[in-house]
């Protein structure tokens, strides 16, 4: 398993061409300065936010979300440093009805880890955008 991933830039452009890699079709990133309700009708439809904030490495006990608990929800355990920006892309996408078209690497990606740990996805999740 990787020690790290290579950080990508946190920038809607960057985003936006990771996801049109993937095959996703008619999604794009922007950067939002508020979140009051007038913003969300200017980008509608919003389809998940990511917050980018400094993060301290620290032990964390909480439990996380079991994925039995939540049938067909999509989640990964982030396992590898460095990948939040690319794991919190995956889990929006991989969360959205039928109104998005993932795309084939997107939905065979979502079938084949189906039955998998959360953990597990996390390690496959950043393997595919390498």
């Amino acid at each position: 398993m990787a020690d790290s991933w290579c950080t990508i830039e946190s920038d809607p452009g960057v985003f936006t061409e990771l996801i049109s890699t993937f095959g996703v079709k008619g999604v794009q990133v922007e950067e939002l300065y508020s979140l009051d309700e007038e913003t969300f009708a200017q980008n509608a439809p919003i389809y998940g936010l990511i917050f980018l904030f400094k993060y301290k490495s620290e032990v964390d006990d909480r439990p996380t979300v079991s994925t039995e608990e939540e049938p067909g929800l999509f989640f990964a355990n982030q396992v590898i440093p460095n990948a939040c920006a690319t794991q919190a892309i995956l889990s929006i996408l991989l969360n959205l009805g039928p109104e998005v078209e993932l795309g084939e690497t997107l939905n065979e990606f979502k079938s084949f880890t189906g039955d998998f740990s959360s953990e597990a996805r996390n390690v496959l999740g950043v393997s595919i955008c390498s």
